[in-house]
């Protein structure tokens, strides 16, 4: 067993200090945005809608979306989960109103935002949208008669239609997002171009003054540099490009709304995306989730590129030295409990997630979950999030075995010990509580099991393959 007395130093613990934070004091640090989510310290509780398209590469229909809000309301809300979202497969969305922006999240879906925002309050949930207002849609390009909004520029005016990109186009002219799509490929706004401001800060406010409280802005990293993990896919805009557009999007947010950041480059340590949102992608995308999506995927390689790890837990340990101390929080992307092996992989993963800091996101549907919801509704799990906990691995080094345990101390003068076993054969875990968490003694409790398990100084486990045991001590 290797305990804090291994590690050379001792962590600098700003993410357990900033727990015991009032949401004054948070709101007073320089550049730390105002949004609920941020206050707290922890990621939203809420359901995404990937999986139905990332199956049948469609926008999910609105009647199974319907479905699945009722779901979420019934059998998730009671237990915290406040908000639901769209996901992806935006470009058959190409109804506009006089501004360009679009109506619904698909032109098959009968009803516009405004609809579900109010039906999603109706049964105790919020609306988040999947969307970058760096995109236009073609439709919108093609109609003279729209206008950015405030101006009477014409939409057509603030994208590059004349670009002609290099690599495979199909055949299409102009500065797209994603070539691949043929005539519907979105184009990008320019941000040198007059009106552009003034039509990205729009589109946020447009949803916003919805009354959508989360904004999941997708492609980032093609924005920035065209690059897709060593690939030219688009136009490089450039970084300072990127930072400006960032900044446009967090100021007409306004504190009203999270940002979310996904498909960053996180170049430098994030240094272009730090403090310009509220949470930040540190993975890749769930896909077809298990074990091997969430801990084994290139496990120990760090890219310098979207993404820098392409798994979630060496995304949350390397950066929990980074995210917090700009107020923001790690998005490792949903969790697909169906597609993992056995209970104990999918209670390694919510607990990594309520460890980190980072959100839970629901990925399965109400068909598919079959009998795995209760791993997300364990109530002294579920306090970590309610109770903005955010822990730190004893190392941020991916390929440590100390970056399997983590400790962070809560509100009250207890601490959270979450212990990992990312192998495939049984390892032993454990902490020293004066070494550690400086304390001689301490009543330890079983989130899990839901058991104390009397007054202990130090703790160690054998740990069956991809499971974990998480830990409440009271000194």
């Amino acid at each position: 067993m290797r305990t804090a007395q291994d590690r050379p130093g001792h962590r600098n613990y700003f993410i357990m200090e900033i727990n015991n934070r009032s949401d004054s004091e948070l709101n007073s640090q320089p550049n730390v945005p105002l949004s609920y989510t941020v206050r707290r310290g922890t990621g939203p509780l809420y359901w995404s809608a990937y999986e139905y398209p990332f199956l049948h590469n469609k926008a999910i229909p609105e009647e199974r979306w319907r479905r699945n809000i009722d779901w979420v309301a019934a059998e998730f809300s009671p237990f915290g989960y406040r908000m639901v979202c769209t996901d992806g497969w935006i470009e058959n969305s190409t109804r506009t109103n006089a501004n360009g922006y679009i109506l619904s999240h698909d032109d098959s879906w009968a009803h516009g935002w405004g609809y579900w925002v109010d039906y999603c309050r109706s049964k105790g949930l919020a609306l988040g949208v999947y969307y970058n207002p760096l995109w236009v849609a073609p439709s919108a390009v093609a109609d003279p008669s729209k206008r950015v909004a405030g101006t009477d520029i014409p939409v057509s005016g603030i994208v590059d239609a004349e670009y002609r990109f290099p690599g495979e186009n199909h055949g299409q002219t102009g500065d797209r997002f994603a070539y691949t799509q043929g005539g519907g490929a979105l184009y990008w706004a320019d941000v040198e171009k007059p009106g552009a401001k003034e039509y990205v800060q729009g589109y946020v406010r447009y949803f916003r003054d919805m009354g959508i409280q989360f904004l999941r802005v997708d492609f980032l990293s093609w924005y920035e540099d065209g690059m897709d993990k060593g690939r030219m896919v688009g136009r490089s805009h450039g970084t300072e490009n990127y930072r400006t557009a960032l900044d446009w999007i967090c100021e007409a947010a306004g504190g009203r709304m999270d940002i979310s950041l996904v498909m960053p480059h996180l170049k430098n340590n994030g240094e272009s995306e730090l403090h310009r949102g509220q949470l930040a992608r540190i993975d890749e995308d769930c896909g077809t989730g298990g074990w091997e999506n969430f801990s084994d995927r290139d496990r120990g390689r760090h890219f310098d590129r979207w993404s820098q790890f392409s798994n979630a837990f060496d995304g949350l340990v390397y950066w929990s030295r980074y995210l917090p101390q700009a107020g923001m929080i790690p998005d490792a992307d949903m969790l697909r409990l169906n597609t993992f092996a056995d209970d104990e992989e999918r209670k390694s993963a919510v607990s990594l997630c309520l460890a980190a800091g980072a959100p839970v996101d629901i990925g399965d549907q109400f068909d598919t979950i079959g009998g795995s919801a209760w791993i997300y509704r364990n109530p002294e799990m579920l306090e970590l999030n309610r109770r903005g906990f955010r822990g730190a691995p004893l190392s941020a080094d991916p390929r440590s075995p100390l970056s399997q345990t983590w400790v962070g101390k809560m509100g009250d003068a207890s601490w959270i010990a979450a212990f990992f076993n990312r192998e495939k054969e049984p390892e032993l875990r454990g902490i020293d509580f004066q070494a550690v968490l400086g304390i001689p003694k301490g009543s330890v409790r079983d989130l899990w099991e839901h058991q104390d398990l009397g007054k202990m100084d130090r703790f160690s486990k054998i740990l069956s393959p991809h499971s974990c045991t998480v830990l409440k001590i009271a000194p």
